[in-house]
């Protein structure tokens, strides 16, 4: 079996299936509740879509999934599109005013990696309309982290 290890940077190609992207994530998470302030950020090479994942001092992890406030008017997310984000269990992007400007959840530390990662493949699936799992980037990294040189 394989040790996982938290690399920050970007993997290139997801895997080209969803339940190995599931397994991936699974993994991604379980690393990031090791260390507070680690996140991952999963972007479609095709649209302006994503989610993303930090780890707070608690243990716990907080997720964001993209809202019209960050998308351009030929991409936003129809109407039902964000009923779906709320179905599963996002919370509300605040309209106005200084609150979350994306649809956003928090996992307590007890909640299971393999239960968020299930979460984030159907998000990205259903909501987001990702075709397959080879159209994302995901990127591993730490707030307060240096960037890297070559």
């Amino acid at each position: 079996m394989d040790t996982l290890t938290w690399r920050a940077g970007t993997q290139d190609a997801a895997p080209s299936q969803w339940d190995s992207l599931k397994r991936l994530l699974a993994g991604s998470i379980q690393l990031l509740r090791e260390k507070d302030n680690r996140f991952i950020v999963i972007t479609s090479r095709t649209n302006t879509r994503y989610l993303q994942f930090i780890s707070l001092d608690s243990g716990s992890i907080e997720g964001e999934a993209v809202s019209n406030h960050f998308l351009e008017l030929a991409n936003r997310l129809t109407p039902t599109a964000c009923r779906r984000l709320t179905d599963l269990g996002w919370r509300s992007p605040t309209v106005s005013g200084s609150g979350r400007k994306n649809f956003w959840i928090r996992w307590p530390h007890s909640a299971a990696a393999e239960r968020i990662a299930a979460f984030a493949v159907a998000t990205l699936r259903d909501p987001l309309e990702i075709a397959s799992p080879a159209d994302l980037e995901i990127r591993h990294d730490a707030f307060g982290s240096c960037p890297a040189t070559v």
